[in-house]
This record gives C-alpha cells, structure tokens and sequence, in this order.
C-alpha cells in the first residue's frame, strides 16, 4: 500500500528455512484480453496538503457511515511521520492522533482497529541489504546480532505493527518478528490476522566451517496471529503462523519485493499483492489454492513496477502502476470455465475530462464508488467516482 525505495535483489528463488511454514505451487498463468469497462470514472476532487504522503486507507464496511479514509504521511516534510483520519467528503483532517510512531510507512485497518507499520528507528530495522549499511542515523546492528542480555533496551528498536483504536490514542498492542527486515507492506484479515511483507533472514551454518553462520536474505509475507507467544516475537503477544507464508521467486504465488498489500473479505476473502518485483498484482485466496488464484495484469499486457493495491467490498481490485502512473482497475471473470483477473478499465483517465493526470501515485483506497489516489509528487489526492 505505499512505495518505500527500490531494492534491487539478485540470486535464485531461496527455498524456505526450516519451521516459516510450506511454500504452495500453483498452475501456469492464463492471460486474457482486456473487456469492455461497466462503468467509468470522473475525477469530482483533488485534496491538496497531503505533502510527503506515503499511504492510504479507506476501511471496508457494509455501512458506508462507518466508513473512514487514512493518510500516512513519511517521516520527513511538514507532518512527519504521523497518520491523519479524514472524512470522505472533505481533506480537513479530524483532531485524532496516533501515539509513538517512529518511522510509519504502510497501514491497514477495518471498522474496529487500525494497525500501523513502523519501521522503528535503528538499523535493526532499515538495513539496506543491497549496501549492508543503515539507512538512518546510528549504529545498532541487525536482529541476529543483538546481544539479547539487554534484549529489552532494544525492542523500540526494531519494526513494529502497532495497534490503534480508530479514533486514535496511545498503542492498544504491538509485535515485532527479529527474522524480518526491511517491512514495507501490511493487511489484515476479517479474523483480524495481520500479513506483513518484507525480507526475511536467512541465518545458515558456513559449509566449511560450522562455527560460522551465512546471513541472506529472502523476500516473504508473513502472517501472524494474536495470542500465544513466539521466541522470534519478544515482549509480544502474537504469534506467526508457521503454516503460511508467501515466499520469494519467479512462479505464481510467489512474491519479489512486493511493496502493497490489501485483504478483501469478498469470494471467501482473498490477500492482494503488489508484487512490485515480478510486474504483476496478484489475488491468493485463503488458504491459497490453485483453482481460486487471480493474476492482475496491466492494459496490453503488463504492469510496470506495481507500487499498490486495494480491493473493494464488491470483489474489484486496484492496482497502482508505479512507471506508468497509472491506476488499473480489475474484475473477476469467468472466462470458459476458468476464474481469471480481467482488466476492466483505467481509473485515473477519463479523455474528456482535461484533468491532471497523476505525476507519481503511490497508493490507492477504494470502496464500491469512490477511489482515492495519493500523489507523492504533486502531494494531493485524486478522489474519483464510478458512474453507475
């Protein structure tokens, strides 16, 4: 749900360790042509003031009076590092305020609880495998490394999801994973199991010398789950479920640095990915099964660079392509028997319009009418609408 900076990562497709949970195989990708749109869109506003934003998210309720649209904002630039709640008429934000955020970079939430990815403030947290250093100031080192006699000095240190009320406050809960890097993106489910993507830590004895230990890296979507208790997760009452992950590589359902992520409770509910690195958006249902997998590709044949993706409650889904400036939006489809993600239409273009078109979109929020597109480079908000 947001566009953090590129990372470029080389190497084969790395098999799972031990105890992350089982990897799932899916059959080869069946393409489609683009059909007729059933309705197009017409931009009715563009919010200005939302410079440096990063993130958004409109919470998905049948009763759209309980609906409430986020802003996160990156931690630099006039509101640094915070989340603002609006109402979906108007871009004056409401007087709420979300405590001890760090370095937010992605939310997700429903009618009952926001939840806020905070990538902390230590390289424990931001360390940029592609250069080995820390992207920030200090020197603390990574998860693996910490001197866990003083464990407890450090757990502000690390990533977080943090808890919130909807109408803002101090932090309800909050876990962290020490085999997880780089996060970046974040959903959570009608059971209210939270997915984070971002890199995890491959720890392996040297070949050659058992007494030395090989750290990679290897891109996953984790899910965890409230309650019980985990070794990786300290000072935490979460838990990863060990039996699901999404795990990096090149075949459909797997992911390379996939930067969006959203849940949509339609069809028996489903994860949508931006799986930033194979140019494509995907639809994994749960459990992940091979008759109910959707690939979203962009208008003629590819995306390019997917930095977001939302879905709404009627089983449409967006995906922000990142190059292209544009937003796609998707249907699914039954095409001689086969269930496929079908390109409906462009949101953000309306010919006759003599709109703006969007400079850099970085994330997208949507419900059964209306979508909203953040523009970190103009910093405004497109607010489009459906015609019936």
């Amino acid at each position: 749900m947001r566009r953090p900076l590129a990372i470029l990562l080389g190497g084969a497709a790395l098999l799972m360790a031990v105890g992350c949970g089982t990897g799932f195989k899916l059959p080869a990708e069946v393409k489609r042509s683009a059909v007729v749109g059933n309705g197009t869109y017409e931009r009715i506003a563009t919010w200005t003031g939302f410079a440096r934003v990063q993130d958004l998210l409109l919470t998905k309720t049948p009763n759209p009076a309980n609906a409430q649209l986020y802003a996160l904002f990156r931690s630099a630039g006039p509101i640094a590092g915070s989340v603002l709640a609006y109402p979906l008429s108007t871009p004056t934000a409401f007087s709420f305020r979300y405590n001890g955020l760090q370095n937010p970079v992605a939310l997700c939430g429903d009618a009952t609880r926001l939840f806020v990815l905070d990538q902390g403030d230590s390289c424990a947290a931001r360390t940029n495998p592609a250069t080995g250093q820390c992207d920030t100031t200090g020197n603390y080192l990574l998860p693996r490394d910490l001197q866990w006699t003083n464990k407890v000095a450090y757990l502000d240190r690390y990533w977080r999801v943090r808890e919130f009320f909807p109408d803002g406050g101090d932090t309800v809960s909050s876990f962290t994973d020490t085999t997880m890097a780089w996060v970046q993106g974040i959903a959570v489910d009608d059971q209210q199991r939270i997915y984070v993507s971002g890199l995890f830590i491959l720890v392996t004895p040297n070949p050659n010398n058992p007494f030395l230990y090989e750290r990679r890296f290897a891109w996953r979507i984790h899910r965890y789950v409230r309650g019980g208790s985990d070794p990786n997760m300290p000072g935490c009452h979460w838990h990863r479920d060990t039996g699901y992950a999404v795990e990096e590589g090149s075949g459909l359902g797997t992911a390379v640095n996939p930067e969006g992520l959203d849940w949509s409770p339609a069809d028996g509910g489903a994860l949508f990915i931006a799986d930033t690195g194979n140019n494509r958006g995907q639809r994994l249902s749960n459990p992940p099964s091979a008759q109910d997998y959707l690939i979203l590709d962009g208008e003629l044949g590819g995306l390019n660079s997917p930095v977001d993706v939302c879905a709404d409650l009627a089983g449409y889904s967006y995906v922000v392509d990142g190059l292209s400036n544009a937003v796609y939006r998707y249907v699914r489809a039954e095409v001689v028997g086969v269930s496929t993600g079908q390109l409906v239409q462009r949101v953000d273009i309306e010919p006759s319009s003599g709109g703006a078109p969007l400079v850099e979109p970085v994330a997208v929020a949507a419900d059964n009418d209306l979508v909203y597109v953040a523009d970190g480079q103009t910093g405004e908000v497109a607010v489009f609408r459906r015609r019936r």
